[in-house]
């Protein structure tokens, strides 16, 4: 296996909540990953896969259509607004809504924490005798000794597989010291905005902000991510502060996934195999 020079993951969120429209091929890639995230989560102090319960806000538009991604999370249910009294259910099964929002849903799903998942699948991969090497790839074609190349090098395919479209989207979240939080919360009720709140282990993670240039001001975002973070869970208010980090994750409309196989003759005079191609 060859892999890159950065790895950016380690700071990531990581919750199992899909951002993207509904579609079949989705849909079906969600189910498989939730039955392997729902194994993983069973030994999740080697693997760092848990599942929570939390809220996700939405806006009015996603309030009367159940989520298409339902079946894949655990026991959703709508949150209430605290002025509706008539809904049935006992009391401290109801969830409710705090008062600035219009509408969200309860739910359990995963969160992954990069820190140790990601060892933990090195230790995988090693255990099945695969062999890891780092070098700098400039070419599809240079992996000619190879049968097949997975080429999930993310923003690298820009130049790398000529992807045009993809784009870098810019991340930055606050840790904290754990506070004693146990349950997540999402907002996504603004357009064009996202906040949440993350327990982990032993930190809490506080965002976000989705850009294409990071706030180099490292106060002012402190400042902002605190205070959106403490208006979602007041319970983060207080917490100590550990940093700031920043990734840049790849982004693109709509995902690629494609095979194909590259001509080798023009450097090769056709005298070896090409290598099959496998685009993530």
């Amino acid at each position: 296996m060859v892999i890159g020079s950065k790895i950016v993951s380690d700071v990531a969120a990581a919750s199992f909540i899909p951002h993207s429209d509904e579609s079949p091929l989705l849909r079906e890639w969600l189910m498989f990953s939730s039955q392997f995230y729902a194994e993983l989560s069973k030994i999740h102090h080697d693997t760092g896969v848990e599942i929570r319960k939390g809220r996700e806000f939405v806006d009015e538009a996603r309030r009367q259509k159940r989520p298409w991604y339902a079946d894949c999370v655990f026991n959703m249910t709508p949150c209430i607004p605290q002025t509706d009294s008539t809904q049935p259910g006992a009391q401290d099964e109801v969830v409710y809504l705090p008062p600035d929002k219009k509408a969200g849903w309860s739910f359990e799903t995963f969160l992954i924490e990069p820190r140790f998942f990601i060892p933990w699948l090195r230790r995988q991969l090693e255990e099945l005798h695969v062999t890891f090497k780092k070098e700098l790839v400039k070419d599809l074609r240079s992996l000619h000794e190879y049968d097949v190349v997975v080429n999930c090098t993310g923003l690298g395919s820009k130049e790398l597989a000529k992807d045009s479209g993809m784009a870098p989207i810019v991340g930055q979240i606050l840790l904290l010291q754990h506070s004693g939080l146990d349950q997540w919360v999402r907002d996504s009720s603004i357009k064009g905005s996202i906040g949440y709140v993350y327990p982990q282990r032993n930190t809490v993670v506080v965002g976000g902000t989705k850009s294409n240039e990071p706030n180099k001001d490292a106060e002012a975002l402190k400042a902002q991510l605190k205070t959106k973070g403490a208006t979602l869970q007041p319970l983060i208010s207080h917490a100590p502060e550990i940093g700031l980090n920043s990734g840049q994750r790849p982004g693109r409309d709509g995902f690629r996934v494609e095979i194909d196989k590259l001509s080798l003759e023009e450097h090769t005079n056709g005298l070896l195999n090409a290598p099959l191609i496998i685009h993530n």
